[in-house]
């Protein structure tokens, strides 16, 4: 798996991850008086069915938008993805996103990063993956849900971490 460092000269290409995309381009992103570009920003959503990026204008207005399905792998109780694949993704969701909205602008946008579930990544030293990342969707913890369920009470665990229930997919199982 070639390493990607961000900033560096190399770049994600669409025959790199091989996964189709669509990109939505919502207007110019130009000033009409004088024609330069404004700062703008890059939303990124980290999302379980898509990876979702959306440039912004100064006011807000959406200029651009790409969305990469994610893919899974595993079977029955065991949902795992490619983490190194994913990190590609998203640069590759990033650089056509930004082209569409900023052009080959140099100016410096805000990035704004959102996600909602865990996921687990095990990295080494230089933070690259070691295996497959574990999604939030995994259930093969049905084991460590019934010993954390025997060991603490609904309201105790309710108190420590303010889940209402333990489940296979609770954060700390």
């Amino acid at each position: 798996m070639r390493k990607v460092v961000p900033g560096s000269q190399d770049t994600i290409r669409p025959e790199d991850t091989g996964i189709p995309t669509r990109t939505f381009c919502f207007r110019e992103f130009h000033n009409k008086n004088d024609g330069r570009l404004k700062m703008g920003y890059i939303a990124i959503d980290l999302g379980t069915t898509n990876i979702k990026v959306c440039c912004y204008d100064n006011g807000v207005t959406p200029l651009s938008l790409k969305r990469i399905k994610v893919n899974y792998e595993g079977s029955g109780n065991i949902v795992e993805f490619d983490a190194g694949k994913y990190y590609k993704m998203v640069l590759r969701a990033i650089g056509e996103c930004a082209a569409d909205a900023f052009g080959n602008s140099k100016e410096k946008h805000s990035i704004i990063l959102t996600g909602q579930a865990e996921s687990l990544v095990i990295t080494d030293e230089q933070y690259t993956p070691l295996a497959n990342a574990i999604s939030w969707l995994d259930t093969r913890s049905g084991k460590e849900t019934e010993i954390i369920g025997s060991h603490f009470s609904q309201e105790q665990r309710y108190s420590i971490t303010g889940q209402s229930c333990i489940t296979e997919t609770f954060p700390i199982t």
